[in-house]
């Protein structure tokens, strides 16, 4: 029985020995590591280096600042953050999406307003590995933490139009406008009608007519939802019906008429006899629109109509009076035409001018080389024709 006892006594000695050389370890350890911490203000400088680092777009300089930051104070999230916007900047987002799922699985670690933050990047890590299906899904799961928050509006539309799950798009582009307090909603029916066009590509036509319907809620001013609305009309068999709406899309804005020239095409099957009967009342309506002018002479043109052709380009040159694109329209007719006086005489005019076709957008006077719907400058939709 002794022995039991002292054997007892022994083994619990023992214990107790390992237990307080254990904790006498740890004490040392966390004295050491508060001695290696930062303090705030120091933490702030690195910080104030990193951002140097990364708006420099040093990135690496600021990877290695931030490894170093995270080593003496692994508590402080906002680096991972950083950390893994700057991987996904190198085009590792695979490593910054296990650096936020890391910090995020350490939940009592983070405020709620860390936590938050977490979840965006994690959304966005989602967006930038392919993983949309998950991302939707956590901005869906969030959308009430979320509210009011114009970064997961942005990410729902931006990943939504990526699935193809366009109402759920224009649901979220909705949702960021009013959030950004704008009681205008136009811009939405240009959006609906992008939408569309992407669903007619697919060959979804249901959801296709949903959205047009959908974006003339929203703006029934909108000349490319008519367009859209005409081709799909053709494209079910209504033909007549198609070129009608298609055409009043075209007098709502006749200066759109090089974006739909091979839509139009297609519609009436090529018939440039259909095509300028269509267009001439249109024309007629909006006489000064150069654009439309020179469709036109186009048009006539392909007819064998060239003396008409040319009368169009003269009209069309009253407005742009400075215009070498229409010159080197004239040029071509002229030639075609056999009158070589009057292909001297533009080429005088043409002698040390580069052939250079550009785009002019009509509500702001930008020049662009390329034909857009969106003006950049002045965010006006429809409006950018070529510059003549």
């Amino acid at each position: 029985m002794n022995l039991l006892l002292i054997g007892a006594v022994v083994v619990v000695g023992g214990l107790l020995f390992i237990f307080y050389g254990l904790k006498k370890d740890e004490e040392r350890n966390e004295r050491r590591a508060g001695r290696d911490r930062l303090s705030r203000s120091l933490i702030n400088d690195y910080y104030l280096d990193i951002i140097e680092y990364v708006t420099t777009q040093f990135y690496e300089k600021a990877g290695k600042t931030l490894r170093e930051l995270i080593d003496k104070n692994p508590d402080e999230y906002p680096a991972y953050l950083i950390l893994s916007y700057i991987l996904r900047k190198e085009g590792k987002a695979d490593k910054a999406l296990q650096v936020d799922k890391t910090i995020f699985a350490d939940k009592t670690a983070l405020s709620a307003r860390g936590r938050k933050a977490i979840q965006k990047s994690l959304i966005i890590d989602y967006i930038e590995n392919g993983m949309y299906k998950t991302a939707l899904k956590s901005i869906e799961e969030g959308e009430g933490d979320f509210k009011g928050d114009e970064l997961i509006y942005a990410l729902g539309r931006d990943v939504s139009y990526k699935m193809g799950h366009f109402d759920k798009a224009l649901y979220y582009a909705d949702l960021l406008l009013e959030t950004r307090k704008i009681k205008d909603k136009s811009e939405l029916g240009y959006i609906a009608a992008d939408m569309a066009k992407d669903a007619l590509i697919k060959k979804e036509l249901d959801t296709a007519a949903r959205l047009i319907k959908e974006g003339k809620k929203f703006n029934k001013e909108c000349e490319r939802l008519y367009y859209l609305e005409g081709y799909l009309l053709y494209v079910k068999g209504n033909v007549d019906k198609g070129r009608q709406t298609f055409m009043k899309a075209l007098d709502m804005n006749p200066g759109t008429v090089f974006h739909v020239k091979e839509h139009m095409m297609e519609i009436f099957s090529s018939d440039y006899d259909a095509i300028q009967k269509a267009v001439a009342p249109i024309l007629k309506k909006h006489h000064e629109n150069a654009p439309l002018h020179i469709f036109y002479s186009d048009v006539l043109k392909q007819l064998g109509r060239y003396q008409e052709a040319v009368e169009e380009l003269l009209e069309a040159i009253l407005y742009q009076p400075d215009s070498r694109y229409i010159l080197f329209l004239m040029l071509d007719l002229y030639i075609e035409m056999g009158n070589w006086e009057k292909v001297k005489e533009i080429r005088d005019e043409l002698k040390g001018l580069e052939a250079k076709r550009s785009f002019v957008c009509l509500h702001c006077g930008t020049q662009t080389e390329k034909m857009a719907w969106h003006c950049d400058t002045c965010g006006h939709w429809g409006e950018i024709t070529v510059y003549l």
